[in-house]
């Protein structure tokens, strides 16, 4: 049965809150939410295989007329277009970090510079991406995934203290001039192996819609990030902001032919050395592949 319009705007406003003694099952549901930023109810429960859906449906049902949970409005039209019931996407709320922050001994998060206009999609496709993985990581038993938080733990405090601690200034030199660029992963993580080593991964999720490049390298393009990140590397900017030893940067994108496009770019380009830390991965099956390719 599809939904009304009316009925379908009515999920997106809090009736009388019914009552909620917190659970630790809502602290796992909330920590997961304010990991992945946005997440699908799906998200949580295959995160969580060990809890029944419906009582993660039913949790996430209080936490959100509570106040503690967010459902984002821009849903709405994922809905409309799409017809029918489809999982409901669920972002933390402030009243909701504070309450994780009172039952894990933390401090209450700010919120990133921005982070409400980035498109829905785009943050729902890296929460796919890093959910697979971490099935993969668990399935596996060997690996394990090593947060942004506990990443920014080893960063400087003037890093933390920023609105955004993932976004960074670097200096590239381009067309014969220098051009200040800032540049900033969809996600930054990490992978510990059973033998104790560790790599490293600034994460882009590239849907297809960015230019692969322009003219202009002050507008956005992927060389534009791909030169950003060959310039971090070169003034080790991984290992004065967050004390990572190295990193790569993983591209999930759509195909083989935008693949290809992008080494063409590359290639071509002065950023040869930056090629070797840039690493391609067809979406659908990016996770599995990604543990296939980097080993310990």
């Amino acid at each position: 049965m599809q939904w009304q319009i009316g009925e379908r705007r009515s999920r997106f406003e809090r009736e009388r809150p019914p009552g909620l003694d917190v659970t630790e099952r809502d602290i796992a549901i909330m920590r997961a939410t304010a990991r992945h930023r946005f997440v699908r109810s799906t998200h949580l429960q295959a995160l969580m295989p060990e809890e029944p859906a419906a009582k993660i449906l039913r949790r996430l049902h209080k936490l959100y007329h509570n106040g503690y949970v967010d459902r984002p409005r821009a849903q709405i039209d994922y809905h409309r277009k799409g017809g029918g019931s489809k999982p409901m996407v669920y972002g933390l709320t402030s009243r909701g970090e504070r309450l994780l922050a009172a039952e894990t001994g933390t401090s209450p998060k700010r919120r990133k510079a921005g982070a409400m206009r980035l498109s829905l999609e785009h943050a729902l496709a890296v929460t796919d991406f890093m959910v697979s993985l971490e099935q993969v990581c668990r399935e596996r038993g060997d690996v394990r995934i090593i947060d942004s938080d506990e990443i920014l733990a080893s960063a400087s405090e003037r890093v933390k203290r920023q609105l955004n601690p993932f976004m960074w200034e670097t200096n590239v030199r381009w067309g014969g001039e220098e051009h200040r660029l800032h540049v900033a992963p969809d996600k930054v993580f990490g992978l510990e192996y059973a033998n104790g080593s560790r790599r490293f991964y600034f994460l882009e999720m590239d849907r297809g819609t960015m230019p692969v490049a322009r003219g202009d390298i002050r507008r956005t393009s992927l060389l534009r990030k791909f030169l950003s990140y060959d310039a971090t590397f070169r003034d080790s900017l991984h290992r004065r902001l967050y004390g990572l030893p190295g990193f790569q940067v993983l591209t999930v994108t759509t195909s083989e032919k935008r693949i290809s496009r992008c080494l063409e770019v590359l290639d071509d380009v002065a950023a040869r050395s930056g090629a070797k830390r840039v690493l391609f991965f067809i979406k659908a099956a990016a996770p599995v592949d990604v543990l296939a390719l980097v080993k310990p």
